[in-house]
């Protein structure tokens, strides 16, 4: 009213609120390469347990079509039905390794060593090929010559390792 012009000038130290933003910003930066890399194991965990459960699955299929041909066969039958679960137990086995999947994203998969009888393993994963090989007229040659009877192994990822082989020759 008396004609004097005067202001008001406040300083604030922003510092902090400036390093809190870029600790934020940081936070945030860390937790979407976090996440992005979660999701593309979890994307690559899925393409192997589809590739894994394709070739159990398919020998399941196989053993079941061509029983369809042996139906007065009560021997090729029985023969058929033995493969058929052989493949399916190996499926079940699979499928279990999925419910771990907790442990896979948190690098502790469990390796579960036991006793197993060569032989077995041996006709275990060379079955599950039997029925595509036979539906594509291939031919697969194995031979089994052991030393030692008896194998210290994990059955399941071992006979996992061995169709990856088979399956992508």
């Amino acid at each position: 009213a008396d004609g004097t012009v005067g202001f008001v000038c406040g300083f604030r130290d922003i510092e902090s609120i400036i390093q809190d933003e870029r600790e934020k910003q940081q936070e945030l930066e860390e937790a979407k390469k976090a996440a992005e890399a979660a999701n593309k194991e979890k994307s690559t965990f899925l393409f192997n347990m589809s590739h894994d459960t394709r070739t159990p699955l398919n020998a399941v299929i196989g053993f079941t079509e061509l029983a369809g041909n042996y139906m007065n066969d009560t021997e090729k039958l029985n023969e058929l039905r033995h493969k058929t679960l052989t493949a399916s137990y190996q499926l079940l086995d699979i499928l279990n390794n999925v419910l771990e999947m907790a442990r896979i994203e948190n690098d502790k998969v469990v390796i579960e060593e036991e006793i197993s009888y060569a032989k077995e393993f041996y006709e275990k994963w060379s079955t599950m090929f039997e029925g595509e090989m036979e539906r594509k007229n291939l031919t697969l040659h194995t031979s089994y010559d052991v030393k030692h009877p008896y194998l210290y192994i994990d059955k399941t990822h071992i006979t996992e390792a061995f169709m990856n082989l088979l399956s992508n020759a």
